[in-house]
């Protein structure tokens, strides 16, 4: 497959993906905002039942995300009847799970006072008709976790293009790299350098383009390659400006001053992580592969 087929697949993976993503945060919002409401709805409903209008519901928590808790400004009477009813009544007719388990909490201790089911099992609630005493209680409401962190849409745009970037990924570097019995790669490596030739921590593979630094490897351009053979006949040794430019480029006509410049640059970048390993450019004269 072509590489400009490549990147339309990939980018149009992408937009699909974000697309579905971006929907998927959307509803999860909504989700949440409308869970906060019926949250705050029931922590209302309860201070009413126990005789307060007066004191607040504190802002709602969501502390996981499936679990939210309700907070009150003070302290108040609660009867399970009444809470049970509540609670059963808001949430049923929310788009909320239809299992769940409240407790409330004591403020300090945040121990379970008091606590039910919904829809776990067939169990009628325990404790009815028993007034808890007045107390400073936080409300816990919790609903079955999810089986997944994302949506199988999401996950399937996530590997598709996954997939995608992988064979771009893999055609480039296959199209990059040059064949092994190439005659017309790095013409100027002899039988002593097209052997593996080792600069500091750096291992070059003359024929292969490549440069491995401690399992980092470095496909070289054909220029590039041409280029460090010279330098790796004459390690330590000054070659003028001129030798440079008839051994690496006599056969493709003329090279400018800044060309070979431009190239040495890259080299010494490639070579930068070994400090022993250095390129030196001699003002006016040459440079120099030096390793200590």
């Amino acid at each position: 497959m072509c590489y400009r087929c490549w990147m339309i697949f990939c980018l149009a993976g992408a937009i699909v993906w974000a697309d579905i993503a971006y929907g998927q945060d959307a509803r999860t919002s909504y989700h949440n905002a409308a869970a906060m409401i019926v949250m705050r709805q029931i922590g209302h409903q309860l201070l009413l039942a126990s005789g307060d209008d007066t004191s607040r519901v504190m802002p709602v928590q969501q502390v996981a995300e499936n679990e939210y808790r309700i907070s009150f400004e003070s302290s108040f009477i609660f009867q399970p009847d009444s809470l049970i009813a509540i609670a059963n009544r808001y949430l049923a007719t929310s788009s909320l799970p239809a299992a769940y388990v409240v407790n409330v909490l004591e403020c300090k201790s945040l121990e379970v006072v008091y606590g039910f089911a919904q829809g776990v099992n067939n169990q009628p609630p325990p404790c009815t008709g028993r007034n808890q005493q007045k107390g400073c209680y936080q409300v816990q409401v919790i609903f079955p976790q999810t089986s997944g962190s994302g949506s199988p849409a999401i996950l399937l745009g996530a590997g598709v293009s996954l997939l995608a970037l992988s064979g771009m990924f893999v055609w480039q570097r296959r199209r990059r790299r040059p064949s092994e019995n190439a005659t017309d790669v790095v013409s100027v490596t002899t039988i002593e350098t097209a052997l593996p030739v080792q600069l500091g921590d750096y291992t070059f593979y003359p024929t292969r383009q490549q440069l491995i630094y401690q399992q980092q490897e470095v496909i070289l351009t054909l220029k590039e390659a041409k280029l460090l053979s010279i330098f790796v006949k004459h390690i330590n040794e000054l070659i003028s400006r001129e030798q440079l430019q008839k051994e690496g480029w006599e056969e493709e006509g003329v090279i400018t001053g800044r060309s070979l410049d431009m190239f040495v640059s890259k080299l010494r970048k490639h070579l930068q992580q070994d400090a022993s390993v250095k390129l030196v450019n001699v003002h006016g004269r040459g440079y120099k592969l030096e390793i200590t």
